[in-house]
């Protein structure tokens, strides 16, 4: 018995740490946890994307006048469309409608265009900001009927077909990152296995001979499952350190022109709470598995 309660000195632990394949866990520990940084932060960007652009279209609308092949060029076009905003402005249910300038019209289009691009000689429609308010409710699908026949070439647009598309994009990336960390934490836990029962076979005889000793099995799985935790922890952090690194280094290369659609990134506290629960979850899988991996395996060959 005062062997027993002596057992739990550090001095007699099993020397996993200088196991070989504890050298090779944290490597992969560190890959799968990159891949998982990296695929929150792409979910986290569309998802505070599509957030930022809810918010900035639910009270606004946008009015496109389109050139027609009767204008007789850019002046019968300029008419409709102060034809289009003195329609707009006499009606109820909106606060502001103003034309949208030409050099923001140009930035619009520069991610696509490049800054070097042009247009030439090609027409570009006329694009009007209207911002919903006051009363009575505006109804959008009797005011773009109504626009269309006083003003012909003017259409209206209340982003609602293509909030609906995002909203459907968001949901199915969120359910493919979600997947893909699954896949990630079962190759972390199938990797914690192979690694613990190759330490079971390597440190077998010493196994046994606390078992001898004294020692249960619970004891061993301890030890395992702690040296699994910690191999754990140094892998997470450096994963997510090289995620960091990624994500900062594609915002320098990308630059501000590409990311024009995409809104500024702040930090919130969801993230900064994904960011600690990220290695502690990978830890507390990793140390889990080795317990349990322990146990099972000695019950079937002790």
């Amino acid at each position: 018995m005062m062997l027993q309660r002596a057992l739990p000195n550090p001095q007699i632990d099993l020397p996993l740490a200088a196991d070989a394949t504890q050298r090779f866990l944290p490597r992969i520990i560190a890959f799968m946890t990159y891949l998982a940084a990296i695929a929150l932060a792409v979910i986290a960007l569309f998802s505070a994307a599509g957030s930022g652009w809810r918010e900035s279209l639910s009270g606004a609308l946008t009015v496109e006048v389109r050139p027609l092949a009767a204008d007789a060029g850019e002046a019968a076009l300029e008419r409709r469309t102060e034809a289009a905003l003195a329609f707009l402005r006499a009606q109820p249910g909106i606060a502001r409608a103003e034309p949208v300038p030409a050099e923001r019209l140009t930035t619009l289009l520069e991610p696509w265009l490049g800054r070097a691009g042009g247009v030439g000689d090609l027409t570009l429609p006329r694009l009007i900001d209207v911002t919903r308010g006051g009363e009575p409710a505006l109804d959008a699908t009797a005011l773009a009927a109504r626009l269309a026949e006083a003003v012909p070439g003017a259409r209206l647009d209340d982003h609602r077909d293509w909030l609906q598309r995002l909203r459907g994009l968001i949901a199915v990336m969120e359910i493919v990152v979600l997947g893909v960390i699954v896949l990630i934490a079962a190759a972390t836990a199938v990797t914690v296995v192979f690694t613990t029962r190759t330490g079971l076979a390597i440190h077998r005889d010493e196994i046994e001979l606390l078992h001898l000793l004294g020692a249960d099995d619970s004891y061993v799985a301890r030890q395992f499952a702690r040296q699994a935790g910690v191999a754990a922890l140094l892998g997470a952090l450096a994963g997510l350190a090289l995620a960091a690194a990624t994500l900062v280094a594609l915002r320098l290369v990308i630059g501000p022109a590409e990311l024009a659609i995409l809104p500024a990134m702040t930090p919130t506290l969801g993230d900064a709470a994904g960011v600690v629960a990220l290695p502690l979850a990978i830890v507390a899988v990793s140390a889990g598995t080795a317990h349990v991996t322990v146990l099972r395996t000695l019950a079937r060959i002790l």
